[in-house]
């Protein structure tokens, strides 16, 4: 304070005082508004706006963002080619994706291609449309997977819970695909391509007429419906069932190949087992999985691996190995040792033990030089019928998978680009 008989302040310094004290008042009003005021005495930031933000961060990170992230990847992916190719009417011309997928009998592709049209719908196990409904119904009926909504409405309106394992194995003898079928999870638009999985029936004997057969479906020589005993050709001219030149384009082939095994089963413990030992070349199943993946590099088509129903895997502790009684060891030891070996694959834990199958996987589908690398092996759980409402978890694994799959389709198509556009010349 001035005393009374000072004289007044210069007008500038008054000025100058005031606008100093606007600025700290607003100043101290944006701290307050954003919820930080320490340095003005100002109240801390309110533990519902703490809540609030913590929530969001959850939103963004996460498998149900991820998941979410992927979805709109897919769905926003086009093909690499110019606009004036994709704008024509030309049937060599690829509108899309087309990933087929081999793997034995029962190692869960059509089951695969279920999880992958849940998780890219983001259709839920409460169908909220009649459409929504429809298609989910008119899809398991033609995947053929063994069971059907019904029997999960069924089940729930009775109070009960659907079968587990047991119950997929009831629903076997009607399960399985007979043919070389075409999926649509997503039809082409103007801001993506489609994408089509090609289902195919699995390998049961290994016999050379099913290695061919896997060698034509990757060529894109045979048409939906084929068999190995009833091969449907794609010929250049056709009369009737007959025709001349069996022929293929970049439009009706194969941009990636996935190989699909079960995790649980005996028979792919087996192949990682002998390819533990460095005997791969005598299991059968390895012999021809190796030949096909050595087809797809000839052909410099993208290939990925899936283990399916990995959370129905039996894993062993650590602690645990090694605890059975000693007596009679003598007797059984030629008989155990087989055994021994595919018991040892999975003790650990469940992580550790998908990390040490990815590894020996990829050893066993490595042909010469060319490396088959344990990032292309996906590990995924499938919707079923003991596991029908939507997981976040399940979507995001499953659409890794397909991620990499219409990536690698994409980038496949790339590589063909030259040869699109010298054909694309050449008619114009």
């Amino acid at each position: 304070r001035r005393r009374r008989d000072s004289p007044p302040p210069p007008r500038s310094q008054t000025l100058a005082r005031r606008r100093s004290n606007t600025l700290r008042f607003c100043f101290g009003l944006g701290f307050d508004f954003f919820g930080s005021g320490s340095a003005f005495g100002l109240r801390p930031r309110p533990r519902a706006a703490v809540a609030i933000m913590a929530e969001s961060v959850v939103e963004s990170w996460g498998p149900e963002a991820f998941a979410r992230r992927l979805r709109g990847k897919i769905q926003t992916t086009q093909v690499a080619l110019p606009e004036e190719i994709l704008a024509s009417n030309r049937d060599d011309v690829p509108r899309g994706f087309n990933i087929l997928l081999i793997g034995p009998t029962g190692a869960g592709k059509s089951s695969l291609i279920y999880t992958w049209w849940r998780s890219l719908t983001g259709a839920a196990g409460e169908k909220s449309s009649y459409f929504t409904n429809f298609a989910h119904h008119s899809l398991l009926r033609r995947l053929n997977v063994g069971w059907t909504t019904a029997e999960i409405e069924d089940a729930d309106g009775a109070g009960g819970a659907p079968g587990g394992r047991s119950a997929q194995l009831q629903a076997a003898p009607r399960h399985g695909t007979s043919s070389l079928t075409a999926f649509e999870l997503q039809a082409a638009g103007d801001k993506c391509g489609h994408v089509q999985i090609h289902d195919t029936k699995g390998q049961q004997f290994f016999t050379e007429r099913e290695e061919k057969f896997a060698r034509d479906m990757l060529e894109g020589k045979v048409l939906p419906g084929s068999t190995p005993d009833e091969v449907h050709w794609r010929y250049w001219i056709s009369i009737g069932q007959f025709g001349l030149f069996v022929t293929t384009n970049l439009a009706s082939a194969p941009h990636a190949l996935v190989l699909v095994f079960d995790a649980t089963l005996r028979s792919f413990h087996s192949v990682l087992a002998d390819a533990k030992a460095g005997e791969v070349e005598d299991n059968e199943l390895a012999v021809c999985y190796r030949k096909v993946v050595a087809r797809a590099f000839a052909e410099g088509q993208p290939i990925f691996a899936v283990l399916t129903h990995v959370d129905q895997l039996q894993v062993r502790d650590d602690d645990e190995e090694g605890n059975g009684d000693e007596e009679g060891e003598d007797e059984e030891d030629e008989e155990d040792d087989e055994l021994d070996e595919l018991e040892e694959l999975v003790v650990g834990s469940r992580h550790e033990v998908l990390e040490r199958f990815k590894e020996l996987l990829s050893s066993a589908l490595t042909v010469g030089a060319t490396g088959f690398p344990p990032q292309h092996i996906y590990c995924i759980e499938n919707y079923r019928r003991d596991r029908f409402g939507q997981d976040a978890e399940v979507d995001f694994r499953a659409l890794e998978a397909l991620d990499a799959a219409v990536a690698g389709a994409n980038d496949y198509i790339k590589r063909r680009k030259p040869e699109v556009e010298k054909s694309f010349c050449a008619v114009m």
